[in-house]
């Protein structure tokens, strides 16, 4: 899907901008990091979005993926961001047995479901 982009960082826990390699989806990942975690080791990187998931670059721990508060997905529709913000993610274990996580699911309230899928589509396809 393309290199991913690191951007600008702003929050008032800690948070990581990530772009994924199409310039008109944006993530945002707010975590909640103590003194002694290292910037590189809690780094979530995605490698692909799916309408209810999205993959990691790398496998994540579950200590790592424990300090995931919340995630914003941002659209870039007709020169403006939409944001949906994402509080609700199931880790996925791609085997069963397996200490690392490669996926996170998510879902959005029904009403906001038909808004993020026609954004997700275009976002994806322009």
């Amino acid at each position: 899907m393309g290199d991913l982009h690191y951007i600008e960082a702003r929050s008032k826990a800690v948070m990581r901008t990530i772009l994924i390699g199409n310039k008109r989806i944006k993530v945002i990942t707010h975590q909640k990091f103590s003194s002694e975690d290292l910037w590189d080791e809690c780094c979530f990187e995605f490698r692909e979005i799916g309408r209810s998931e999205l993959s990691f670059s790398r496998p994540v721990a579950k200590l790592t993926l424990d300090k995931l508060d919340y995630l914003e997905i941002f659209f870039k529709i007709a020169g403006k961001w939409k944001k949906y913000k994402i509080t609700e993610l199931v880790p996925v274990l791609e085997v069963e047995g397996q200490t690392e996580y490669t996926k996170v699911s998510f879902e959005l309230p029904k009403s906001q479901r038909p808004d993020f899928e026609q954004s997700f589509r275009i976002a994806r396809c322009c």
